[in-house]
């Protein structure tokens, strides 16, 4: 569910991390050794979830490990990649989201051509083609709300969940999440200097049920940020 307009490079291969994304994402993991992690966006299994499992093997940490991407060749090109490296990965197919919170593409051109709600972050695409090809990224027919099975499967209570698909479902995608977890959980947003996180950033700094661990300018930026979970009886 990665956006085809740029490539992060977030790879590698190495015990030592070549980027902050890695050595943060390090850093929290020999703390907290999560055992239940969720990821959206997989593309081909060569960035965030390659460091992800990397860095499970290197901690030696037993995790059950879902990661979800919509475009049904990203999936299976990284299906192969995982069986080429013996990688014990739980991949799904399909949209993150109920596919009723989906935006059509007049919607699309309202909120990312038209009327940006925030003018100076990154946009993927010139204006003209935008709309059409956020669209293309997840029209497929494939099932929808994984997201929710995938939660769900944990008790709806994951420990680590890194949320990285397509642009124009970002924040829908982190909202969406927020109504489903049920406990305490680190949450990690790539390209939060982008319009896929720039909100859910917003709102992680203004809700007090979150607090930043990392916030870094690398590449689109991204966070790291502990989630306390409250329930609606809780003072």
């Amino acid at each position: 569910m990665k956006s085809k307009s740029k490539h992060k490079n977030y790879f590698s291969m190495s015990v030592e991390a070549d980027t902050q994304f890695e050595a943060e994402l390090r850093k929290l993991f020999r703390k907290i050794k999560p055992t239940k992690i969720i990821e959206t966006g997989t593309y081909l299994g060569q960035g965030t979830t390659i460091i992800i499992w990397r860095a499970l093997q290197d901690l030696k940490i037993n995790a059950d490990f879902t990661t979800i991407e919509v475009n049904p060749f990203y999936y299976h090109q990284a299906l192969l990649y995982f069986e080429h490296n013996r990688m014990q990965i739980k991949a799904e197919l399909g949209l993150s989201i109920p596919r009723s919170m989906l935006p059509n593409k007049e919607e699309i051109v309202d909120k990312f051509v038209l009327n940006k709600e925030y003018e100076s972050i990154y946009y993927d695409f010139s204006e003209s083609e935008r709309a059409e090809l956020y669209f293309k990224e997840t029209n497929f027919p494939v099932p929808d709300n994984l997201l929710y099975n995938a939660v769900q499967q944990y008790d709806f209570t994951p420990d680590f969940v890194l949320l990285d698909s397509s642009g124009h479902i970002g924040f829908i995608e982190f909202e969406y999440l927020l109504s489903l977890i049920r406990g305490d959980c680190y949450l990690m947003l790539d390209d939060i200097y982008h319009c896929k996180h720039y909100k859910s950033l917003q709102t992680i700094k203004s809700d007090p049920r979150f607090e930043i661990i990392v916030e870094s300018p690398e590449k689109y930026g991204f966070c790291i940020a502990k989630f306390t979970y409250h329930s609606f009886g809780d003072d």
